[in-house]
């Protein structure tokens, strides 16, 4: 079809179709990039808000872990069940001393109360908040009804701060021999306040104009990152969207105020309150939005470049072929002698001064192409060559084993133990490190370390003594190969050996109460400078740099190369560290996490 088509509107078409292409490249492009960063931001959005609901769960969980403690005390029990009010006024101010313990032991509480099913009420030092724990009585009957099941109350306000409080009621059972009932013999009250709630939500980082809400189970707002929305109702629009679509546990869009939100909703652990977060996806979309219009103007001003373009090489193309054509047309027969004259010295112009040396050129071409397929070809054989010396040069592990395994045979034969024992060890020791496994157990190292001291004792006789000091319940944990073994290594040549008398060094392992696995490699040798410790320690803290910015001691290079093993596998929060004293001896420790 497009051959009888002139050559002018074929380049017009292919510029066009080129057009077309980049416009639908550019626009699928933007259409990619608007999906990956919205749903990027959602999972972001959707991630912080779970990371402040278990926040919220943590700081409930304490406050539920007091109140059980308190309603089974057995002080309280007596409290509750003594009907002799003297002997209950005697044990009132021990009491409610304790209660004042547990209300500083919680900066999230502000007061604690006990209260029996006749209203009798013991409470912490208060602050004035008498009146919500009347209304927290009145509103849920607690006096009337038998309540079975810890709750949360819904928020209270109070009218002269300001601030907002709700409460966590716990029933208190008697666990008194003699007394057995299934009806609640009193409640233990948590007054809480919302400030924690606040500080928990305004660490939350959100885009600037989103909304952060904790919400209880009439719908009144506990906390939020908004001031001005804390302690007020929702506003039956805003609970019309939340209850319509039913915002729980996923990402949706809504309509609200004329503008479309990401909405996320989750209901608290053991509660009727609910966490929503709400942010416009105006906001999420800003950055696409400046993209898109940069998009547009990229692609407006390449529009027209490639119109300009190509209506110049089309004018430069199409002229002097339609030239051609013409000339061609007016030669009649071969004595015509009219030859083609174009001006100019574009490709074009040169065709027909090159027609007659074309045959020259493509044999001269011709022979370029089998001079560089040789070379090639030579180039190859070249790199199969060395390819075949590598492997001719490569040592295969079990010759080395079976090296091993003939000079402890050897050794056997003329009863030379220590070489027996120093093959073996060699041999454990090797096979050890050329394990595939990056990540071994601290029991598997601690095998090659006393292969490795096994061998140093019978060098050095009795001058040193290994000592195993390791819990067993890390025995089983985690730790990159051959980083024990370099550290023993340099308490050997750089401790021990250089000091006179009996050398002793001990490995100590334990679980540090963060929960990290701590291994110590302590030896009673020389000890290190000063000066030199501070340097070894400035350029231990600087993980991931080539060793030789460290240092050229051997004592720093094993140290740095180990530590750097570790931060690279597990982070900059791990490695090692050295304390020291001159003359006494020097301390290892290796950090690695659980």
């Amino acid at each position: 079809m497009f051959r009888n088509v002139q050559l002018k509107y074929q380049l017009f078409l292919l510029i066009s179709i080129s057009i077309i292409a980049l416009i639908l490249i550019q626009y699928f492009y933007y259409h990619q990039f608007s999906i990956s960063t919205k749903e990027r931001m959602s999972m972001m959005f959707y991630n912080l808000t779970n990371q402040a609901e278990q926040r919220l769960l943590s700081m409930n969980e304490d406050i539920e872990n007091i109140a059980f403690m308190i309603s089974y005390s057995t002080n309280i029990q007596k409290y509750i069940l003594e009907e002799d009010e003297a002997h209950r006024w005697d044990m009132s101010d021990f009491l409610q001393e304790y209660l004042n313990s547990m209300v500083e032991s919680n900066n999230n509480i502000l007061s604690i109360n006990i209260v029996d099913r006749k209203d009798r009420r013991l409470s912490s030092k208060s602050n004035g908040e008498y009146y919500i724990l009347s209304k927290i009585l009145s509103d849920y009957e607690l006096i009337e009804i038998n309540n079975k099941d810890p709750f949360y109350t819904n928020a209270y306000i109070d009218n002269k701060s300001g601030e907002v409080y709700y409460a966590y009621v716990n029933p208190i059972f008697s666990i008194s021999k003699g007394y057995y009932s299934d009806e609640s013999i009193g409640y233990t009250i948590v007054l809480c306040k919302a400030q924690g709630a606040n500080s928990m939500i305004e660490n939350v980082k959100l885009p600037s104009k989103s909304i952060f809400m904790l919400v209880d189970g009439s719908n009144r707002i506990v906390s939020s990152n908004r001031t001005d929305m804390r302690g007020k109702k929702l506003n039956n629009s805003l609970i019309r969207i939340l209850y319509r679509n039913s915002i729980i546990e996923e990402n949706t869009e809504v309509e609200y105020k004329g503008e479309k939100y990401l909405i996320y909703g989750s209901t608290i652990q053991n509660t009727e309150w609910k966490i929503y977060s709400m942010v416009k996806i105006s906001e999420l979309l800003t950055d696409i939005v400046q993209f898109k219009k940069k998009v547009i103007f990229v692609i407006f001003i390449t529009v027209i470049l490639l119109f300009s373009i190509g209506h110049i090489i089309i004018k430069s193309i199409t002229d002097p072929v339609n030239h051609i054509i013409t000339s061609l047309e007016q030669i009649d027969d071969l004595t015509n002698r009219k030859r083609i004259e174009i001006k100019g010295g574009n490709e074009i112009a040169v065709i027909g001064g090159y027609i007659n040396d074309m045959l020259d050129r493509t044999e001269l071409m011709t022979q370029k192409i089998l001079d560089a397929q040789n070379a090639l070809y030579m180039a190859q054989i070249s790199e199969t060559r060395a390819q075949i010396s590598l492997l001719q040069s490569q040592i295969n592990p079990h010759f080395l084993y079976n090296t091993l395994e003939c000079i402890r045979s050897i050794a056997l034969y003329y009863g030379v133990t220590e070489i027996v024992d120093i093959s073996t060890c060699m041999g454990k020791i090797f096979r050890y490190a050329l394990k595939e496994e990056e990540i071994v157990t601290i029991e598997n190292e601690l095998e090659c370390v006393q292969d490795y001291f096994t061998i140093i004792s019978i060098r050095y006789g009795d001058r040193f003594s290994l000592m195993l000091d390791v819990d067993r319940e890390i025995l089983k944990k985690n730790i990159i190969k051959m980083t024990l073994q370099p550290l023993v290594e340099n308490a050997v040549y750089h401790g021990l050996e250089q000091k006179r008398g009996k050398g002793i060094l001990e490995i100590i392992g334990y679980m540090e109460e963060g929960g990290n696995v701590i291994l110590e490699i302590k030896d009673n040798g020389k000890g290190i400078a000063a000066k030199e410790l501070d340097k070894i320690n400035k350029n231990l803290q600087t993980s991931n740099l080539p060793i030789l910015e460290h240092s050229t001691n051997k004592r720093s290079i094993g140290l740095i190369n180990v530590n750097n093993r570790i931060k690279l596998n597990y982070g900059k929060e791990y490695g090692i560290e050295v304390s020291s004293e001159e003359n006494q001896g020097t301390v290892v420790k290796m950090t690695l996490p659980r």
